[in-house]
């Protein structure tokens, strides 16, 4: 191998968004439901994996949002296949990050750096609208409790099986992961 094609691409960068990539997975470990109903983990509700209860829960959502903002229903129609497909969005992108990763540690090469670099920045800005959606969710719950549908006094019983967590845990790593992904494959000079 020539000491070009080795030297931009940056082996410690790969391990780190391995690293921050699973960490970021944790959010599977995340109750969608706790309490008297029992506790029901992110993981054992997602599409592929789970019953896909969050889904149901993330579109239930959309009604409060709604309320709250004042949205047309084409505008929530949108943001209910947004909702569908943002799980799928999230860990597609780390798994994608991790495979990248691997590769990059594996060939070294130049060629599949830059590739990737340009397919993360897309990831970037898809991870950016999984946050936003999330936000949507946490919105949508508190549109409940602002326009009085559900009284205050019962938001802990509501909260036990809302996937507020969850949504929570999806916006704040969502956020925190669009940043990075920006980063990700960068040059090593």
């Amino acid at each position: 191998m020539s000491k070009d094609h080795v030297k931009n691409v940056n082996v410690k960068q790969c391990f780190g968004t391995i690293f921050m990539s699973l960490i970021a997975a944790c959010v599977a470990l995340i109750p969608v439901t706790f309490g008297s109903v029992g506790i029901n983990f992110l993981y054992e509700s997602l599409p592929l994996v789970g019953d896909e209860t969050f889904l149901l829960l993330s579109e239930s959502m959309l009604p409060g949002f709604a309320k709250v903002t004042k949205l047309g229903t084409d505008v929530i129609d949108i943001l209910a296949i947004v909702m569908e497909y943002a799980p799928y969005a999230y860990f597609g992108i780390l798994a994608a990050n991790i495979l990248f990763s691997l590769l990059l540690i594996i060939t070294r090469s130049q060629i599949l750096r830059a590739i990737f670099k340009v397919i993360t920045i897309f990831a970037g800005i898809a991870m950016l609208v999984v946050a936003l959606n999330y936000l949507v969710y946490i919105i949508g719950f508190a549109g409940y409790f602002i326009q009085g549908e559900v009284p205050v006094e019962q938001i802990m019983a509501k909260l036990e099986v809302s996937g507020l967590l969850p949504a929570l845990g999806l916006f704040i790593m969502g956020l925190s992961m669009t940043g990075k992904q920006f980063r990700y494959f960068a040059k090593l000079y």
